[in-house]
Formats: structure tokens, C-alpha cells, sequence
């Protein structure tokens, strides 16, 4: 309960839900009731507002760990090589107790197997620990760790963590300053390598003015690209801007 309480009260949580937003009257235990992993949104709350940011379903790489745990079926076979150090097997078993997939969900088993591989070179084990340690998740929260984390799988062009790095210094956090051109510079790099989340981000990034002038223009071609790029809930945003900006002209 302490990990759902520092993620749903304060400036920012991750809530997967499954096409289920969050309401600004929900109870506490709607809340916790919608949080469940399947489609990631970004919240936060502002000047008695909900915003929502539909701009983490990449950040976890949810694709790509969701086919990790869709092919991981004899789960001896995978512990075997995994314990044998093959690093794929070690991401793909942080993979199945993070998401419960065929195991019971165990984020502090998650985590210790994402750290093998991570400490092995895999760029997608070391994003997973930038976000487990980012909120705390089968880890105490350790936002140098966080970025620790982040930075290496960067390093490696790893464009699921330039994008989380990007939020982190585009909300800030108590320890943590905003910093809007770190944000920008790691969304367009992301963006660069793909990252329809982030695509999405440099949209809110200009319709809201965080770092730039408000550009509603510009807004909504970043919104447009990232949904011809597959980003779904970016339509909500296309159509919202385009009827703002015809009811404005």
C-alpha cells in the first residue's frame, strides 16, 4: 500500500491501466483497483486538474517485455539458463515476475533477475531498473539509481530509457529539479530512434509551453506523428487541438 500511496498521491505515478482512466473523484480504492499492467499512462496532477499523458506504454518497453513473458513457457528450462548467466533468460524471468505472467508477480524477484542481466550489458534489464528504482518497486527508491540505470541503457541507444529519463526531468521529483531542455533533448533523441511516447511528449511539451514557447502548431504535429507512428491515444490529443484551435481562429 505504501508503494500505491507514493504513486497515486503526489506529482507523478505510473497507473497501467487497460483503457480505464483515472477520475479526479475516484476513491482511493478505485484507484488502487485500476492499477493494474497493461496499458501505461502518465499522471499528474496540477492546479486542481488531472492531466493525463498517455506516455509510458514505451517506457518499459512494454512490447517487447510483453513477448518476453508470451514466450517464456518451461519455466525450468529458462531458470536453467538463466542460472547458467545467459542474460536473455535472466531479462526474460525479470520479465515474467514483473508482469506475473505464468509466475505470481514478485517485483523483488524481478528485480534481482533484471540486475544479472543488467550487470551483464543488457540495455533493456538496466531501463527495467531505472524504473523499479525510479518508484520503488521490489527496491527502495533510489532516484540516483534511477538514473544510474537509465544513463547506461542510453548509453547503448536505448530509447525506452531515453524517454523515461525525459519525463523524470520533465515532472521533476523531490529530489530531483525540473529541467525542460534535459527533457527535450532526450524526448528528440528518443523520438529519433522511433519512440512514438515520445513523440507524444514533445506534443505536451509545446502545447503547455514547458521549456519553449506554447506552439499549438507545432503541438499538434507532434501529436500527428506519433499517432501515424502507432500511438493510438494521441488522436484524443489531435482531435482536442484541432477543435481548440478552429473554435480560437
Amino acid at each position: 500500500m505504501k508503494n500505491h500511496k507514493n504513486i497515486i498521491i503526489g506529482l507523478i505515478g505510473i497507473f497501467l491501466l487497460n483503457g480505464c482512466a483515472l477520475k479526479e473523484d475516484d476513491s482511493q480504492a478505485m484507484r488502487v483497483a485500476k492499477h493494474t499492467f497493461n496499458s501505461p499512462f502518465y499522471l499528474i496532477y496540477g492546479t486542481g486538474k488531472l492531466i493525463e499523458l498517455s506516455i509510458i506504454g514505451t517506457l518499459a518497453g512494454a512490447a517487447k517485455l510483453t513477448h518476453d513473458v508470451k514466450e517464456s513457457i518451461n519455466l525450468n528450462e529458462l531458470e536453467e539458463k538463466a542460472n547458467l548467466n545467459d542474460e536473455a533468460s535472466q531479462r526474460k524471468l525479470g520479465s515474467m515476475y514483473y508482469y506475473g505472467k505464468g509466475v505470481d508477480k514478485d517485483y523483488t524477484k524481478a528485480f534481482q533477475w533484471y540486475e544479472k542481466s543488467a550487470l551483464q550489458g543488457n540495455s533493456d534489464s538496466q531501463n527495467m531498473l531505472g524504473i523499479m528504482y525510479r518508484f520503488g518497486f521490489g527496491i527502495e527508491k533510489d532516484i540516483n539509481k534511477s538514473i544510474e540505470y537509465y544513463t547506461k541503457a542510453i548509453e547503448q541507444e536505448n530509447h525506452f530509457a531515453m524517454n523515461n529519463l525525459g519525463h523524470l526531468y520533465l515532472f521533476g521529483d523531490e529530489k530531483v529539479d525540473k529541467n525542460y531542455k534535459k527533457a527535450f533533448d532526450l524526448y528528440i533523441k528518443a523520438e529519433q530512434l522511433g519512440n512514438t511516447s515520445a513523440m507524444h511528449a514533445l506534443g505536451i511539451i509545446y502545447e503547455n509551453g514547458y521549456g519553449v514557447d506554447k506552439n499549438s502548431k507545432i503541438a499538434l504535429n507532434w501529436y500527428e506523428k506519433a499517432y501515424q507512428k502507432g500511438h493510438v491515444t494521441s488522436k484524443n490529443k489531435v482531435d482536442e487541438l484541432k477543435k481548440s484551435m478552429f473554435e480560437s481562429s
